[in-house]
Formats: C-alpha cells, structure tokens, sequence
C-alpha cells in the first residue's frame, strides 16, 4: 500500500484523472463516503448505492464511478480534494494531492485568514449567529412593486417621485432600442418613507435583526463544550466517543468558520453601529409598457407581488395607444390594460381575499393579487372635465369590461400631473409629494394586510440572498439546483443529515420565495432539469437583445440583414440571428443553451423542425409577436376556406385572452404540426397538417380564438377526404386542449374554468356553445343561448360536428324499451381505448372527466363501460340510443353502430 501511494505521488504531476486514486479513497474513506458524495454532486443515488452493495469499499466505488460517469472531464482531482477537505478527511486529499509543493498550497487554501477574537462573548456571538442562520425564522419584509400599464402613460416618472425625487424632468421612454436602455427598471425602497435604499445593506439588517431575535428568545445560554464545537477547528475532542461528534466539531468547526467569516464580522459591525431594521421593503419594478416586451414578462409575474396600474386620463380608454413622437399604435389603452390584469390576476394560485382599510374608512375586502390604479397627465384634461369623475369613469368602463377581476382592483382617485408647462413651481411639487404620501400609504396598507409579506421565514433564505449576490465561489449567473444546494451546504444552510426529501422541500420553497420576491428566476425546465437564474438584469439583458434584435442597427453584412428582414416578416427567426444577438455576452455553450432553453419554455422561441436540415446551426425559430402589423395572410384563388369555429370560456370568468397565452398557443401547435409549412401573420398562424394535406388557421380575437381550415381545390374528391380527415382528425379538440393546458399551467387562477368550441349565431351576432349531439335536434339545428333562436350552423358542417338525422321509423318508442346495459356491453367489447376520449366528447362530456377515466388503472372494457354510464347518468330522460348511433358514426366506428341497429330490431322481433 505504502509502494502503491509513493508511485501515486512521484507522478501525480502528470496525472489529471483522479479515477487511479479511487482505490486509495475508498480503502481509507469509511462510512464517510456518504459525504463525500454529497459533497462531489447531491444527486449521486446513495440510498441506492447503499442498499445495493455490501461492504463500504464497494459503496465509495460505486460513488466515485458514478460522479465520474455523470460529470466526465469536469470530474477532476482539485474538486475531489475540495470535497474531501468540506467532510473534515484533509488526511485523505493531501495524500492524493501531489508534490510537497501542492501539499503546501492546498493547505495554505484552507487555513483561516481571519482569526475570530478568542473572547467567550465573541464565541458566542459566533455560536448563536451560525445557529440562527440554520434555525432562526424572522418575518418576510419584501414585496415587489409592479409598475404596470401601457407604454408612454409617465410609469416611470411615477416611480420617481415614489423615490422621493420632486423635482421631476420629462424622461424617456423604457426603452430597448439602445445599448443603455433597459426593459425593466429596479429599485428597492422602504415602504414607510420611500427612501431609496441599497438592497444588499437592507439583507444585513434582517439578518442582523434575526440573529438578535434568535438569542434573546433562547431560553439558556450554550455551554462552553457547545460553543467550542462550533467556533474552533482545534478543540481536543478525544473526550468524545462518538463518531457523529467528531464530524460534528472538525466540520462545523472549520467549514464554517472558513465560509461564515466575513459574513460574521459584519454581523458584529452592524450590532455595534445600527439598531435593528424592522421596517417593510419594497421591490420596485418599472416594466416598458410596449407591446413587443410582453412575451417576456411572463417570466417575472407573481401572484404575491402589489401592481400599481398607471393609466393617462387625458385619454380616452378606447383610443388607440400614443406612442412617443405621437404616433398611433395598432391596439386601444382597453386592450393594452386588458392585457395587463388579465396576465397579472390570472398568474396568482387562489383567489384568496384580504381585508383592508384604507384612510381609517370602513374595512373593505380583495382578491389577490392587487391591482392599484393611478392616473397621470391630470394637467392635460379639458378644463371642464371633473379629474374625479373622469377617474371613476375609467374604472367603471374597465370594471364593465371585465367584471371578474373588480374585487382585485383599488381605485385610489390619485391623479398625476406630467406636463412641463410649471411642473416644477413650489404649488406642483406641493401636490406631487401629497399625492406620494397618499399613493405610499395605499401601498403600505396592503404590504400589511398581504399574508406572503408577513408570514415568517427562515432566516437563511435571507442569507441565501445574500450570497447570491456575492461574488463567492461557485456562485454562477446560471445554476442547477445541485449546485444552490452545495452552496447551502457549504454555508452550512441545510443540516445534511436530514432526510433528501425533505432538503429538496425546504430548497424549493426557498427559491420559490426567492423568485417571488424577484431575487431571481426558478424555472422547472424539462431538458435541463431546474434551472435558477441568479442574474435577473442580466437575463432582462439578453432577453432584450434577442427581442429587439439591436444587431439590425450596427451589422452590414447583407446576409445578416435580410435574415433580420425575415422576421419581420415571415416571424420565424435564424439561428444566426440569435447567435448574432448573443454574442456580446461571451456565453459559454451550457449558459447559451440554457437561455434557449428558458425563452423556448415560455415560449418566446419554438424550434421549427426541418427534416431537411441537418446542421442545427440553419434551423428556425418561431417567433410570431416579431411581425409587423401590416403582415397580413392572402388567399389563393383555388382554395377553400371553412367557416368559423371559435374557442373560448365564459366571458364572466375570462374575458380576455392575453397575447402571452395566444402565442403559447401557437408555440404549442407549432410543436403539434411542426414542419417548415407554417404561415405567420399579424396575430394569426396558418399551419400544415401533413397528414390530412389541409391548413388550419389559428386567429386570436379580442375574448377567444377563431380557427377555420382550408385546402387546395384540385378535384370533386377533395373535399370529402379533407372533410373525412377533419372528422377523424378533430383538430379543433386539440387545439382547444392545447389552449385548456395553458391556461392551467401559466394562469392558475383560472385552471378550473370551462373551455368551450362556440359558433356565431345568425340571428344576433353573439357567440353560443352548447354544440354536442345531445344539444342539437334531429335535423342538427342548436339553440342560441343568448337570444334564444334555433339555426342550423355552417360551422358545425364544416367542422364535421353536425348530427346526422337517423331514421326513426323503426322505433319511436325505443326509449321505453331498449335495454341499455346491454347495448353498452356491445359498446364496451368493441370501442378502442384511444378513441374513448373522442368518443366522450361528442357525447357532450367535459374532456377533464372522459380523460381521467381514460387514464384509470381498470382494463379497457370498464373505462368505455363507465363513460357511457356517465353520459347516461347526465342525459337522465333525455337518453336516446340513437345519439350514441349518430356519434359512432360521427367518428367513423360505423360497424358498431351497425352492431347496435341489429341488436335493436332483432331485441323487438
């Protein structure tokens, strides 16, 4: 063995594998491999590794392999010595280390630079803030403020004189047109005040604070055995028997006070020069109002977060946008709002209600989130117009218009003045800074009523925080979840010893807080596992370069310029351009990935699969808000275009389809009919189902989703197979469940409503459901739910969801007779399970309760046995035979039906 590790050392020079020291690490490494593996990389399987293997040599190995399959050339000997340093086994990586040279400066790496006073109060200083840091809770004091509304309305003015600044010059827009604007502005302000403040001094007081609070409410003070286990890495611990001890002291004691140091030692300034912070924070984030960034602001929203919506209310709210320079935008300031509550109240989880009061009056109740309305321009109003009824005006036109979301909103009637004309006289200034105190004291009414601002936390989140800012090893703008919790682990935030279920439960909850109070992007990615982005301007950054594409400005290649002019154009975007966009920021490939990765998983981008294309480098990206508004769709002369169908929900739970989900929409049917084909225009996409040779065509209206299909007309057959193809195909199904799926995942609050296919009625204009087999009479006519009138449907003909009238002379008295659990016996024997969905929902059953059954764990016979029941229990006196009839033939299972027909004459006979 002594042989073995002398020629180990004569040639670790040479040696950049650590896998021939793997036998040595093994033989010498005990039970604590374990922590070691934990230490190299959390997700190293050893629960299984354990019980797989016998001997603790066996288990290290298995360990060891498996950390240098996983991470290859990046599983390296300095790492390996880091790790067995962090479990207390110096021993172990001075061995492998190399030369006496290395030996000597791996060892100078880790001693202590700074020497904690050897005073028993210091000590316990030291003891009670590591100990806080693990255990100590304190109370959530942060709360973004969301600065919201269309583009050009003064946000940003209004975010300055909340900061306390009067004397208030016209400023420019939040743009990204140029190298120094930004799409998001950020500040952090204390609530009681408005004083502008420096977020990371803020961090060191609550944690300050916390500490504090955690040693008064300690009912005994530490012994000198505990303090001494915490705060010295020399302590003679022969005294102590038992093994968890030993690891216990060398590495709380050195691993702790290596990581912990400086953090302590401002720990003891800020207790010897401040008092302890208990004062409520605000995040404050100003978004460009532009409808280009709204794809991207996704990402950001909270349901825990307070919105401050400004409006200009010399403006009508149905007028088009003003942009600068006093251009007209496509959309009206009713759109644009929309768009805004409906994104931000549709992102919280629950509806859950707060009760506030507000200048002392009676308690009032909201919904969460909050959305507060502030008006601006109130210089610029016609002199006979009323400021206050012309506020209440626009909450009334806005409530109108959408109902649901009244209760989430507070009309606080301030009003704004942003014109130059006296803006800085001592009377303006005067009004400015009482309308700040009341717009601050709105503000800090809700911070304290909010259940997420004042919920207590445990401190090392704030800590955590903390490091994320730091330039401390390890810490990356892009991180797994691995890498958080190895720095944790390191800082000694988690105690590893605790079950990993339940490490993975505290870390996630930790950085969910983390995401929402805007420390930094949690994104549950499918292809890179989790991701955390612990740079937010930077993130905002490339998102703006990608988006705007700000090389148009400064490249010369004519190449380059025309792929810029395709997506404007076409709205699928080169990788090249991409590319181009990226490289200011010197990426590495793993971070480039990952934000190609984040951007397609909000579905910014969407790859478009070429088969024809094998270099990844000429691929296209799917990128539809791109486009200009004059991009319109031409029809060609030898094409059939169906009628309209139309896709929504009911217009008292959403009454506006914001353009973020639309374009998730497409993302997701650019995935379904993915192939080169697809057509872009202005809010519409036109895709190409291959298997069917037809179009469908995707349109986004104010409250829903029109589609209509075409095809070429090249015969008289052509349109009895489009047809028979759009009958078995339904892809109006699929694009409404596409549509259903996200709502669910990015509008939570609205994961249980209704997603209905609706048609126009002729006689009133209005939208109708209510289209299913049951719903319609014999010759296939439905009824208008709006004004009551009956009409037969282009639509439903089109689309392939007409009900055949059946011939009734042989039975009209066949519901008195026809003994149904046996025609659902031949119904169950003969129907495939993947046409049980299709199936359920001409029956005019609600998707969600056909497809969990489908999903069931029961045979086949039992899942169509209960669907049938199901729509049998639902239709009650209204069950007729023969719509399960017309149904079967409907999706083209015409021998069962036959089967039933048969079943039914002879049953008479």
């Amino acid at each position: 063995g002594l042989l073995a590790r002398d020629n180990i050392n004569e040639n670790a020079d040479q040696i950049v594998d650590p896998k021939p020291y793997f036998h040595l690490i093994c033989e010498m490494i005990g039970i604590k491999w374990v922590k070691l593996s934990k230490a190299l990389d959390y997700q190293i399987p050893t629960r299984r590794i354990d019980l797989e293997h016998k001997t603790q040599y066996d288990k290290a190995v298995a360990a060891l392999n498996c950390w240098y399959d996983t991470h290859g050339q990046g599983a390296t000997i300095p790492k390996l010595k880091v790790a067995l340093y962090e479990i207390g086994r110096p021993d172990i990586a001075k061995i492998i280390g190399a030369t006496q040279k290395n030996k000597d400066e791996m060892t100078q790496e880790y001693s202590p630079r700074l020497i904690i006073p050897d005073t028993l109060q210091v000590k316990e200083y030291f003891f009670t803030y590591v100990k806080a840091l693990k255990q100590g809770h304190c109370r959530s004091d942060f709360v973004r403020i969301m600065m919201i509304g269309p583009e050009n309305v003064g946000k940003t003015t209004i975010m300055r004189i909340l900061l306390g600044e009067m004397q208030i010059h016209q400023s420019l827009a939040t743009l990204v047109l140029d190298k120094t604007g930004k799409m998001v502005d950020f500040v952090t302000f204390k609530i009681y005040d408005g004083e502008k403040q420096d977020y990371l001094e803020v961090l060191k007081r609550k944690i300050q604070g916390a500490v504090d609070d955690y040693k008064v409410e300690q009912k005994q003070s530490p012994n000198s055995d505990e303090i001494e286990s915490v705060v010295s890495s020399n302590k003679d611990t022969s005294c102590r028997n038992n093994e968890n001890n030993l690891e216990y002291s060398r590495e709380d004691g050195t691993h702790l006070r290596r990581n912990l140091r400086k953090y302590f030692k401002q720990y003891l300034q800020l207790s010897e020069n401040c008092n302890i912070d208990r004062h409520q924070y605000g995040k404050l984030w100003d978004f460009g109002g532009q409808a280009i960034y709204q794809v991207t602001h996704q990402p950001f929203i909270s349901g825990n977060s307070i919105y401050v919506l400004v409006f200009n209310i010399a403006e009508s709210i149905r007028n088009q946008v003003r942009v600068r320079g006093g251009k007209l935008a496509n959309d009206t300031y009713m759109e644009r709002i929309k768009e805004w509550l409906t994104s931000v109240i549709g992102c919280s989880h629950d509806s859950q209600e707060i009760s506030v009061t507000i200048k002392g009056q009676t308690p009032e109740t909201y919904n969460l989130p909050i959305v507060i309305l502030i008006a601006t321009h109130g210089d610029q109003m016609n002199e006979n117009q009323d400021p206050i009824a012309a506020f209440d005006e626009f909450t009334h036109a806005l409530v109108e218009q959408l109902p649901s979301y009244k209760a989430n909103i507070c009309s606080s009637r301030i009003i704004f003045d942003c014109g130059e004309e006296n803006y800085n006289a001592a009377t303006k200034v005067q009004e400015r800074l009482e309308s700040r105190e009341e717009l601050l004291n709105i503000i800090k009414c809700f911070a304290h009523a909010i259940p997420f601002v004042n919920k207590p936390i445990p401190t090392k989140w704030y800590f955590m925080a903390t490091l994320l800012h730091s330039k401390e090893e390890g810490i990356k703008k892009i991180m797994t979840i691995s890498e958080i919790n190895e720095i944790a682990i390191k800082y000694g935030l988690c105690e590893d010893n605790n079950m990993e279920i339940n490490m993975e439960e505290e870390l996630m909850d930790m950085l969910l807080y983390l995401h929402d109070i805007g420390e930094l992007l949690f994104c549950r990615l499918e292809a890179l596992s989790d991701v955390v982005v612990t740079d937010i301007e930077w993130l905002i950054k490339i998102f703006r370069a990608l988006i705007i594409l700000d090389g148009n400005n400064t490249i010369t290649n004519a190449s380059s310029l025309e792929d810029y002019n395709v997506a404007a154009t076409t709205g699928k975007l080169s990788k090249k351009v991409l590319d181009n966009a990226l490289n200011e920021f010197n990426l590495a490939r793993y971070e480039s990935d990952c934000i190609l990765h984040i951007m397609e998983y909000y579905n910014i981008i969407c790859e478009i699969k070429n088969p024809d294309l094998d270099n990844r480098a000429s691929c296209q990206f799917f990128v539809p808000y791109l486009l200009r508004p004059d991009i319109t769709l031409d029809k060609d002369e030898d094409e059939y275009i169906s009628d309209y169908l139309y896709i929504g929900f009911d217009e008292c739970d959403i009454p506006y389809i914001p353009d973020g989900i639309f374009y998730c929409l497409l993302a997701a049917c650019m995935k379904e009919w993915n192939n080169p084909y697809v057509k872009l225009c202005y809010k519409c996409a036109k895709y190409f189902v291959e298997d069917g040779d037809y179009y469908v065509i995707i349109k986004k209206e104010e409250s829903c989703i029109s589609i209509r299909y075409s095809y070429q007309i090249l015969d008289d057959s052509e349109d009895i197979e489009v047809k028979a193809a759009i009958r078995d195909q339904c892809p109006q199904w699929v694009i409404k469940e596409k549509l259903r799926f996200i709502i669910q995942d990015r509008m939570p609050k609205f994961a249980k409503m209704n997603c209905f296919l609706l048609v126009e009625c002729r006689k009133c204009g209005k939208l109708t459901g209510k289209l299913s087999y049951q719903d319609q009479d014999r010759k296939g006519r439905i009824r208008c739910q709006k004004c009551n009138h009956r009409f037969n449907s282009l639509s439903l003909n089109d689309w392939g969801m007409k009900r055949i009238d059946e011939d009734n002379k042989t039975c009209p008295s066949t519901k008195k007779t026809v003994n149904y659990s046996q025609c659902f016996d031949i119904i169950a024997m003969r129907l495939h399970i993947e046409d049980l969905c299709r199936f359920g929902v001409n029956l005019g059953l609600e998707f969600k309760d056909v497809d969990e059954i489908q999903n069931s764990k029961n045979k086949s016979y039992y899942k169509v046995a209960k669907v049938l029941d199901l729509w049998h229990q639902k239709a009650g006196a209204k069950a007729d035979i023969h719509i399960i009839i017309g149904v079967l033939r409907h999706i083209d299972k015409v021998a069962i039906a036959e089967e039933l027909l048969d079943y039914l004459d002879h049953s008479r006979n």
